[in-house]
């Protein structure tokens, strides 16, 4: 390796590696590092209510349509996401025809949902969250 590309080498590093110093010193690492330490993977129950007395598919956050959401009256199913208080989630019910017939938008409520069943419900009256 020639003089110059050794100097040209120092001139381009030397500068980045100051600059991930300066992140390191200023805590963004450190809050990334909370923000994904501050999640606890919780079940949530998603479940077609009794009293509706037909099926519904029940959507979660990030979840495409398909025939494994689909509960019929009475039925649950679960899925597990990332709760922390603050973060919120948007839930559907889709009828068999494709359609958007109820929203609900949950907000975890603490931090810890050790033993506490948070649920999204589907009833004659809408799409409820319980427990959040």
């Amino acid at each position: 390796m020639s003089r110059y590309h050794r100097r040209l080498g120092r001139v381009v590093y030397v500068p980045l590696l100051g600059l991930a110093a300066l992140c390191l010193g200023c805590g963004v690492l450190d809050h990334a590092a909370r923000i994904v330490n501050d999640c606890t993977s919780s079940p949530v129950t998603l479940l077609n209510s009794q009293q509706t007395l037909g099926p519904i598919h029940l959507v979660g956050p990030d979840e495409v349509p398909g025939p494994g959401d689909r509960l019929s009256s009475g039925a649950a199913r679960e899925l597990w996401l990332c709760l922390s208080e603050g973060r919120s989630f948007e839930f559907r019910a889709i009828d068999d025809g494709g359609a958007v017939v109820g929203t609900a938008k949950c907000a975890a409520s603490r931090d810890d949902y050790l033993g506490a069943n948070a649920r999204v419900v589907w009833t004659p009256g809408g799409l409820r969250c319980e427990n959040w």
